[in-house]
């Protein structure tokens, strides 16, 4: 007999949102079992309140070592995005086992935000420059309005970036406060 299951499609802008969710999920009795691209969060039924998750943006370099000692604490890796390179590490475990942290610091959040803000200010000044070439293009009409498409696009993926370059300011500020 196979488990009740439920995919939810969820635009979060940070982990710590996505680390609420998640345990919002679990407590009503839906366990984490799986995130596509970072917005499509697949969880199966189970007891309500039975998991717990921890949420850490982590460095390449960092990723075995952290990885290894959640699982000798008993959770359960569940995303783990971008093997090769900085990523995103969801964890979850049986409340029963206690509470479990991670250590967000201060320097993995500002490597988080750089990582988002890279990501929005690339595409878009990519989708930019597409549409400008494109609209350029105006004697195919069809070629115009691929090309307005990419500049609302582009200009969307700007205004969503905005956020992150205000939490990444935030954070530097807070690190040199803090050194």
């Amino acid at each position: 007999m196979s488990k009740e299951t439920k995919s939810v499609f969820k635009f979060n802008l940070s982990i710590e949102q996505d680390e609420n969710y998640i345990n919002q999920m679990a407590e009503k009795g839906w366990k984490l079992v799986r995130i596509f691209l970072g917005v499509v969060f697949h969880f199966e039924k189970c007891e309500p309140d039975e998991y717990i998750c921890r949420a850490m943006f982590v460095k390449s370099k960092e990723r075995d070592d952290i990885c290894e000692i959640l699982v000798d604490s008993g959770a359960e890796i569940i995303h783990d995005a971008n093997p090769e390179g900085n990523m995103h590490i969801y964890a979850i475990r049986k409340k029963e086992l206690g509470e479990f942290t991670l250590n967000n610091t201060i320097d993995s959040k500002v490597a988080e935000y750089k990582n988002k803000v890279k990501y929005y200010l690339y595409f878009g000044i990519i989708f930019f420059i597409i549409g400008i070439i494109f609209v350029h293009d105006y004697d195919e009409s069809f070629i115009f309005v691929c090309g307005i498409i990419e500049i609302v696009v582009s200009t969307l993926l700007l205004i969503t970036g905005i956020p992150y370059i205000l939490k990444l300011k935030e954070l530097k500020k807070e690190r040199e406060t803090n050194e």
